[in-house]
């Protein structure tokens, strides 16, 4: 199996990249934004985000508040030619409400874990990512939902600024390492067990269990769902 089959060169390749970086451009962008929450908790519902995904620092503190609270990553990353899927890490769970609010969300809009929240939870919305524009030129992106919540244009001192910067530049790095070891890690697994990778019935299995998602089903039928953690792969049981 090459690198590439799993993307290991793209990960490392922007991580590169990521540490390369001045904070210049990103202190500039943030401070001319001025954004400041208003604690509308549209970030901790379906509205702002798909899901939110734990690194294993977070995962390992999650699960001492509540064991329940998590799920394998909905991405769905790779699967074997068995139809089992292999995920990069857990979610945090939703609420079974309309906003499919996070499930530490409580009903004054409110988070049940503050002081212990993921790190996501405290860099959002900022972020240091690479991704096309509108005419394909990839460049970096800072700020996630610019209007859609919060209030703007006002005053951040140099000190929360390159605070920050800090936590955000760490948490990216966190994750692309995150990322690295996992596919470093899977690669070798489907070495070592005979298991091969295919993108064209990879996109088969996902649609087939997507379409299963909300219908009654037999649960002996479900493809297992093997979750990277601390270097290993965890055999996913609802």
């Amino acid at each position: 199996m090459s690198n590439d089959e799993f993307e290991i060169s793209h990960y490392i390749n922007e991580k590169k990249l990521l540490e390369s970086l001045d904070s210049k451009d990103f202190i500039e962008n943030i401070s001319e934004i001025g954004f400041r929450c208003d604690m509308c908790a549209r970030c901790c519902t379906g509205a702002q985000n798909d899901h939110v995904f734990l690194l294993e620092d977070d995962t390992d503190r999650i699960l001492k508040i509540d064991e329940n609270s998590i799920y394998p990553s909905p991405l769905l990353d790779f699967s074997d030619q068995f139809g089992n899927f292999y995920v990069a890490g857990y979610a945090l769970k939703t609420s079974e409400n309309d906003e499919k609010s996070c499930i530490f969300l409580n009903s004054e809009n409110r988070c049940k874990i503050y002081d212990k929240r993921p790190l996501i939870c405290q860099v959002y919305p900022y972020m240091v990512f690479r991704e096309p524009d509108s005419k394909g030129k990839i460049d970096w992106r800072y700020f996630a939902g610019l209007g859609d919540h919060g209030c703007y244009n006002l005053y951040l001192s140099e000190e929360e600024l390159k605070e920050i910067w800090d936590i955000t530049i760490k948490y990216e790095i966190d994750y692309l390492n995150h990322e690295i070891n996992f596919r470093k890690y899977i690669k070798e697994y489907f070495e070592n067990n005979n298991l091969n990778f295919v993108k064209r019935k990879h996109a088969e299995f996902v649609r087939k269990y997507n379409s299963k998602k909300n219908k009654n089903r037999d649960v002996s039928e479900e493809p297992i769902i093997y979750v990277y953690h601390r270097n290993k792969f965890e055999k996913y049981i609802e």
